[in-house]
């Protein structure tokens, strides 16, 4: 029998299984390479990725340390120059006046520069958690009103306002500062016109509107104004003053808030940025608090300044002086005590938070409470102004105000906690 084709035929299948396992074989090799590529790119990528978010943590721990330790010097320059004004004589020229208006206006620059660092820092370390309510829309404009009228009269423009009585649920502080950020921008970048603040209702929600009539954004740069230290040309070609840090922190808290944020804006056609905000419950109105006469003074009152820092305790004793208090100043636990000890309880007390030794003003206050005046009024004073420290001054009944400390706000919230008679003081002492 004739076997040569069958032989053949065998042949030819041995050598195409044995090219088929050669295949299977180069096939699973390269496979292997590809995946040990990938498992290499994946580590790689993990390095990198980490790498980044060590450096972002390590920038906003910076940001954060380095804008708290600026305010400091800031916090008693203001305090010096408030000081400083009640004392300035009669007949005082212009001049002069005129340049310490210009130094408090520089160090509120500073203050605001500081500020939106700080803002920044707190909004990207993912500590920033929302704190919803319900809320009339009204108070949030009546109070953007208030604040941005005198603007827009010195520039010359128009501030129109058109009110609301739809109620609102979202983070009140967060919010406010979302549309406090873009009226500022909107007045900035207008050379002439108006600006206008409203709400429209929709569907999805209250859509907040600020319309201005300036010179309009590129479609090209629609993306990069929200980026970090951004800042657009006015009309003249220059550019803005500032960090450019405004639209970013805009930006953050609508992330945060879950709100959404856009922009329309066409060259020579002015700008519209909205914000869609979820509709809120209506609900009885809190009584508001009780306004301090302006000129009201703190005659007659000891007040009790506690701060680690001399320079702070200085300013804020010459300007409480000239408020009219009695003023007694420690710098820690030990001296405080002491002075509670002698007898000299005060009628409030102005505590910084961050004190030498890991020790806080909130605990210090505390002590003294337990050793002896459990009802005395305490405000905590602090350049951290997180909301970790307003929550455990709020959890003992202190009030809070953040660094630099404006002289009017202190004196009325002051004047709020020692409504009843005077205790009487000490002589100004200086520790």
């Amino acid at each position: 029998i004739d076997i040569t084709d069958y032989r053949d035929m065998m042949t030819q299948l041995e050598e195409t299984k044995m090219e088929l396992e050669a295949r299977i074989a180069s096939g699973s090799q390269t496979l292997s390479e590809t995946n040990a590529r990938l498992r290499q790119e994946n580590r790689l990528r993990a390095q990198v990725e980490s790498r980044l978010r060590d450096a972002h943590l390590s920038r906003t721990r910076f940001m954060s340390a380095t804008s708290h330790d600026l305010l400091q010097p800031i916090n008693a320059a203001r305090l010096f120059t408030a000081a400083l004004k009640p004392q300035l004589p009669r007949g005082t020229s212009e001049a002069t006046l005129r340049v310490v208006e210009q130094i408090d206006q520089s160090l509120r620059r500073a203050e605001d520069l500081i500020a939106e660092l700080r803002e920044i820092a707190r909004l990207d370390s993912g500590k920033q958690l929302p704190r919803r309510s319900h809320f009339a829309v009204s108070e949030l404009f009546e109070a953007l009103a208030r604040e941005f009228q005198p603007t827009a009269e010195l520039r010359g423009l128009g501030l129109r306002v058109h009110h609301s009585s739809v109620w609102l649920y979202s983070d009140q502080s967060l919010l406010y500062r979302m549309l406090q950020n873009l009226l500022a921008n909107a007045l900035k970048y207008t050379a002439q016109g108006r600006v206008v603040l409203g709400l429209r209702r929709r569907a999805a929600g209250a859509e907040i509107q600020v319309l201005d009539t300036g010179p309009g954004i590129p479609e090209q740069d629609h993306v990069r104004i929200f980026h970090e230290f951004e800042r657009l040309q006015r009309q003249h070609g220059q550019l803005e003053e500032g960090l450019g840090l405004g639209l970013a922190i805009v930006q953050r808290c609508a992330e945060l808030l879950g709100h959404k944020l856009q922009l329309h804006s066409q060259p020579g056609r002015g700008t519209l940025f909205s914000v869609t905000v979820t509709y809120g419950q209506v609900r009885a109105r809190p009584p508001g608090p009780v306004a301090e006469a302006p000129g009201q003074g703190l005659e007659g009152l000891h007040v009790l300044c506690l701060d680690n820092d001399p320079l702070i305790l200085d300013g804020m004793e010459q300007l409480l002086v000239t408020m009219g208090a009695v003023v007694t100043t420690a710098t820690d636990r030990e001296e405080l005590l002491a002075i509670m000890r002698a007898g000299g309880r005060p009628d409030i007390v102005l505590a910084d938070y961050h004190l030498s030794d890991n020790d806080t003003g909130l605990e210090v206050v505390m002590a003294a409470r337990q050793a002896g005046a459990p009802d005395i009024p305490c405000i905590i004073i602090s350049a951290d102004d997180s909301d970790v420290i307003r929550d455990r001054a709020r959890a003992v009944g202190y009030r809070f105000l953040s660094k630099p400390v404006d002289a009017n706000r202190l004196r009325a919230l002051v004047l709020a906690l020692t409504r009843s008679p005077a205790t009487p003081g000490l002589a100004t002492q200086r520790r």
